[in-house]
Protein backbone atom coordinates (compact mmCIF):
# COMPACT_ATOMS: atom_id res chain seq x y z
CA UNK A 1 0.00 0.00 0.00
CA UNK A 2 1.49 3.32 -1.09
CA UNK A 3 -0.06 6.79 -0.94
CA UNK A 4 1.71 9.55 -2.88
CA UNK A 5 0.76 12.59 -4.99
CA UNK A 6 -0.17 10.37 -7.97
CA UNK A 7 -2.71 8.32 -6.04
CA UNK A 8 -3.02 5.19 -3.96
CA UNK A 9 -1.26 2.12 -5.29
CA UNK A 10 -1.45 -1.36 -3.88
CA UNK A 11 -0.35 -4.85 -4.72
CA UNK A 12 -2.31 -7.90 -3.70
CA UNK A 13 -1.91 -11.62 -4.19
CA UNK A 14 -4.22 -13.03 -6.85
CA UNK A 15 -6.38 -15.69 -5.23
CA UNK A 16 -4.96 -14.99 -1.77
CA UNK A 17 -2.75 -18.07 -1.74
CA UNK A 18 0.77 -18.64 -0.49
CA UNK A 19 2.29 -18.06 -3.94
CA UNK A 20 3.79 -14.54 -3.77
CA UNK A 21 4.89 -14.72 -7.43
CA UNK A 22 1.34 -14.11 -8.66
CA UNK A 23 0.14 -10.63 -7.75
CA UNK A 24 -1.98 -7.79 -9.04
CA UNK A 25 -1.02 -4.12 -8.85
CA UNK A 26 -3.62 -1.35 -9.10
CA UNK A 27 -3.69 2.44 -8.84
CA UNK A 28 -6.49 4.75 -7.70
CA UNK A 29 -5.79 8.22 -9.21
CA UNK A 30 -5.42 11.09 -6.73
CA UNK A 31 -8.14 13.21 -8.37
CA UNK A 32 -10.77 10.49 -7.77
CA UNK A 33 -10.25 10.09 -3.98
CA UNK A 34 -13.20 11.61 -2.07
CA UNK A 35 -13.00 10.36 1.52
CA UNK A 36 -11.63 7.83 3.97
CA UNK A 37 -12.71 6.07 7.15
CA UNK A 38 -10.57 4.32 9.78
CA UNK A 39 -11.88 1.40 11.81
CA UNK A 40 -10.09 -0.79 14.33
CA UNK A 41 -11.35 -4.26 15.07
CA UNK A 42 -9.40 -7.30 15.97
CA UNK A 43 -5.67 -6.77 15.94
CA UNK A 44 -5.46 -4.33 13.06
CA UNK A 45 -6.69 -1.09 11.57
CA UNK A 46 -8.80 -0.99 8.43
CA UNK A 47 -9.15 1.85 5.93
CA UNK A 48 -12.06 2.45 3.57
CA UNK A 49 -11.29 4.82 0.71
CA UNK A 50 -14.23 6.34 -1.21
CA UNK A 51 -13.73 7.44 -4.79
CA UNK A 52 -15.76 8.79 -7.69
CA UNK A 53 -14.54 6.29 -10.30
CA UNK A 54 -17.17 4.85 -12.63
CA UNK A 55 -16.29 1.21 -11.86
CA UNK A 56 -18.81 0.14 -9.16
CA UNK A 57 -16.26 -2.35 -7.75
CA UNK A 58 -13.84 0.51 -6.98
CA UNK A 59 -16.15 3.13 -5.44
CA UNK A 60 -15.19 2.02 -1.95
CA UNK A 61 -11.91 0.20 -1.52
CA UNK A 62 -10.98 -1.52 1.72
CA UNK A 63 -7.50 -2.13 3.03
CA UNK A 64 -6.63 -3.95 6.23
CA UNK A 65 -3.68 -5.08 8.27
CA UNK A 66 -2.50 -1.66 9.50
CA UNK A 67 -1.06 -1.38 13.02
CA UNK A 68 -3.27 0.62 15.42
CA UNK A 69 -0.54 3.28 15.60
CA UNK A 70 -0.76 4.07 11.84
CA UNK A 71 -3.90 6.22 12.14
CA UNK A 72 -2.08 9.55 12.52
CA UNK A 73 0.44 8.78 9.76
CA UNK A 74 -2.27 7.70 7.31
CA UNK A 75 -4.50 10.65 8.20
CA UNK A 76 -1.63 13.08 7.60
CA UNK A 77 -0.70 11.46 4.26
CA UNK A 78 -4.28 11.50 2.98
CA UNK A 79 -4.72 15.13 4.04
CA UNK A 80 -1.43 16.23 2.44
CA UNK A 81 -1.79 14.38 -0.87
CA UNK A 82 -5.57 14.36 -1.49
CA UNK A 83 -7.05 16.99 0.87
CA UNK A 84 -9.11 14.21 2.50
CA UNK A 85 -9.72 14.12 6.26
CA UNK A 86 -9.83 10.48 7.35
CA UNK A 87 -12.49 10.00 10.04
CA UNK A 88 -12.69 7.34 12.73
CA UNK A 89 -15.63 5.03 12.05
CA UNK A 90 -17.31 3.00 14.80
CA UNK A 91 -18.39 -0.57 14.17
CA UNK A 92 -20.76 -2.53 16.36
CA UNK A 93 -19.90 -6.01 17.54
CA UNK A 94 -23.07 -6.44 19.59
CA UNK A 95 -23.88 -9.79 17.99
CA UNK A 96 -27.42 -8.84 17.00
CA UNK A 97 -29.21 -10.70 14.25
CA UNK A 98 -31.54 -7.76 13.57
CA UNK A 99 -31.06 -4.13 12.72
CA UNK A 100 -31.80 -1.28 10.33
CA UNK A 101 -30.69 -1.33 6.71
CA UNK A 102 -30.00 1.49 4.29
CA UNK A 103 -28.45 1.91 0.85
CA UNK A 104 -25.47 4.29 0.77
CA UNK A 105 -23.16 4.82 -2.21
CA UNK A 106 -23.93 1.44 -3.76
CA UNK A 107 -23.60 -0.48 -0.49
CA UNK A 108 -26.23 -2.04 1.73
CA UNK A 109 -25.38 -0.88 5.25
CA UNK A 110 -26.67 -2.89 8.21
CA UNK A 111 -26.76 -0.97 11.50
CA UNK A 112 -27.52 -1.95 15.05
CA UNK A 113 -31.10 -1.04 15.96
CA UNK A 114 -31.41 0.78 19.28
CA UNK A 115 -34.84 0.97 20.87
CA UNK A 116 -35.41 4.00 23.07
CA UNK A 117 -38.20 4.27 25.61
CA UNK A 118 -41.15 6.35 24.50
CA UNK A 119 -41.50 9.77 26.09
CA UNK A 120 -45.18 9.46 26.86
CA UNK A 121 -47.28 6.62 28.14
CA UNK A 122 -49.00 4.59 25.44
CA UNK A 123 -46.40 5.32 22.73
CA UNK A 124 -44.34 2.53 21.21
CA UNK A 125 -40.57 2.26 21.35
CA UNK A 126 -38.74 4.56 18.94
CA UNK A 127 -36.03 2.73 16.94
CA UNK A 128 -32.86 4.60 15.95
CA UNK A 129 -29.71 3.65 14.11
CA UNK A 130 -26.72 2.52 16.11
CA UNK A 131 -23.21 1.77 14.87
CA UNK A 132 -22.64 -0.04 11.60
CA UNK A 133 -22.40 -3.81 11.87
CA UNK A 134 -21.53 -4.51 8.22
CA UNK A 135 -21.83 -3.14 4.73
CA UNK A 136 -22.03 -5.08 1.48
CA UNK A 137 -21.11 -3.72 -1.94
CA UNK A 138 -24.23 -4.39 -4.00
CA UNK A 139 -22.14 -5.37 -7.05
CA UNK A 140 -21.24 -8.53 -5.08
CA UNK A 141 -24.91 -9.52 -4.67
CA UNK A 142 -26.50 -11.78 -7.30
CA UNK A 143 -30.03 -11.60 -5.90
CA UNK A 144 -32.08 -10.78 -2.84
CA UNK A 145 -35.00 -12.98 -1.80
CA UNK A 146 -37.88 -12.52 0.65
CA UNK A 147 -38.21 -16.01 2.19
CA UNK A 148 -41.82 -17.18 2.61
CA UNK A 149 -44.36 -14.70 3.86
CA UNK A 150 -41.99 -12.92 6.24
CA UNK A 151 -41.54 -9.26 5.32
CA UNK A 152 -39.01 -8.66 8.08
CA UNK A 153 -36.24 -10.86 6.67
CA UNK A 154 -34.21 -10.96 3.48
CA UNK A 155 -31.85 -13.53 2.05
CA UNK A 156 -28.84 -12.07 0.24
CA UNK A 157 -27.21 -14.36 -2.33
CA UNK A 158 -23.75 -13.72 -3.76
CA UNK A 159 -22.17 -14.43 -7.13
CA UNK A 160 -20.38 -17.76 -7.24
CA UNK A 161 -16.65 -17.47 -7.82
Amino acid sequence: FTADSNGIQWKSAVGGGDDDDISSSRVLPAKSIRGAKWTVFGRSGHVRVRSDVTDPHSRELRFDGFPHSDFDRLREALKRHYDVDMQKHSMSSAGCSFGNTDIEDGCMVFRQCILEDADEEGEEFEPRDGDEMMSINLTEVSQCVLPGNNRNEIEVQYHES
